[in-house]
């Protein structure tokens, strides 16, 4: 039982962090020139992804919100697997480049293998504990 709550806590860790830093990076996206980053996380226009990841990270709030209060936990997996899904796309299936002898492939490993963990995570049902 422990062991689920752990996965549980990190899956909302996680996501929490990747909630943040789409707020970050929208944030770096509108104050700066339209030059300044490529991001092709979300498949938008390069004018539409600040917007996208806002509206990202509002509904992924929402969607937490709900699941920590024991509502919508179906959604909150898919929400999980969604998040997932665009990291796979992200970082093995855009223009993403690595540096050779950096760790940015290792990078992308981990953040996927903590994406995977936080995914099967979420898709533990929440206990009632009497």
């Amino acid at each position: 039982m422990k062991f689920h709550k752990a996965l549980r806590a990190f899956s909302f860790f996680f996501n929490g962090l990747v909630l943040l830093g789409s707020i970050v990076i929208a944030a770096v996206l509108l104050t700066g020139r339209p030059v300044t980053v490529n991001y092709d996380l979300l498949p938008l226009a390069k004018q539409q992804i600040a917007y996208g990841l806002l509206a990202l990270a509002a509904a992924g709030a929402v969607i937490m919100l709900a699941a920590s209060r024991g509502k919508a936990q179906i959604l909150y997996a898919v929400w999980s697997l969604l998040v997932l899904l665009l990291l796979v796309r992200f970082f093995f299936f855009s223009d993403y480049g690595y540096v050779p002898d950096s760790g940015d492939f290792s990078a992308a490993l981990w953040i996927v293998l903590a994406a995977i963990i936080a995914a099967w995570g979420a898709s533990l049902r929440r206990t009632s504990t009497r």
